[in-house]
């Protein structure tokens, strides 16, 4: 099973060893209690979005994270079929010690959906990652249940990060990016303000336009 740190961002929210588990119990409560079919990321995103096709090192990409790659992949044909199955299963999923985790590429960017907000949280990992691909990779969470707005970029360390909680600035680093200009990057930032930002930097987090497979891979935790 995983562990987790604990402080905030990047999604951010950091876990404790002990209570990952409860952990995820909450996140599933607040994102299956605000998405919908018809905007899947309007109530909570949680993305990491790295720079180029990477699809064909998956598997170097999971292990990052401490997961193997059991080959049960589905495929989806729209994101939000997608995200609707990720939502509805990962929590049970994780009693099983399984983590389910959606990709796909569109526009020079390998996007992972992390339904349970784990990942993002993991700065030694996406700097390893981010140094073996020699890609940037960003972070993006959204939540409005719990007022939680974040973003982070990496190259290969972390570069700048922006976090905000309970409509409370709880961290920001690094010097404000050309991309924020223009946004509520304050304690008043909200859901439009990191769906602008993603796509001011070539990434459609709502993939409306998006012609591509989706696929939701099963990931073994490894000891």
């Amino acid at each position: 099973m995983k562990t987790f740190i604990p402080i905030i961002v990047t999604i951010f929210l950091i876990f404790s060893c002990n209570n990952g588990q409860d952990n995820k119990v909450k996140s599933k409560d607040s994102v299956k209690n605000t998405s919908t079919k018809e905007d899947p990321f309007m109530s909570a995103i949680s993305i990491i979005a790295i720079k180029g096709n990477q699809l064909d090192k998956t598997s170097k990409i999971f292990d990052a994270f401490n997961y193997a790659d059991l080959h049960k992949d589905r495929q989806f044909t729209s994101l939000d079929t997608c995200i609707e199955f990720l939502d509805e299963n990962y929590f049970d999923y994780a009693q099983r010690n399984i983590a389910i985790r959606g990709i796909y590429h569109d526009n020079g960017w390998t996007i992972i959906l992390d339904p349970e907000m784990v990942d993002m949280t993991s700065d030694t990992a996406i700097e390893t990652l981010s140094r073996n691909l020699k890609a940037a990779i960003f972070t993006f969470v959204a939540q409005r249940t719990s007022s939680t707005f974040g973003f982070a970029k990496y190259n290969p360390t972390r570069q700048r990060y922006f976090y905000v909680t309970d409509g409370q600035i709880a961290e920001s680093i690094g010097n404000p990016l050309t991309e924020e200009q223009g946004l509520n990057i304050n304690q008043n930032i909200f859901t439009d303000d990191i769906f602008e930002l993603a796509n001011k930097l070539g990434i459609d987090v709502e993939a409306k336009h998006i012609d591509s497979t989706f696929v939701v891979k099963e990931l073994e935790y490894k000891e």
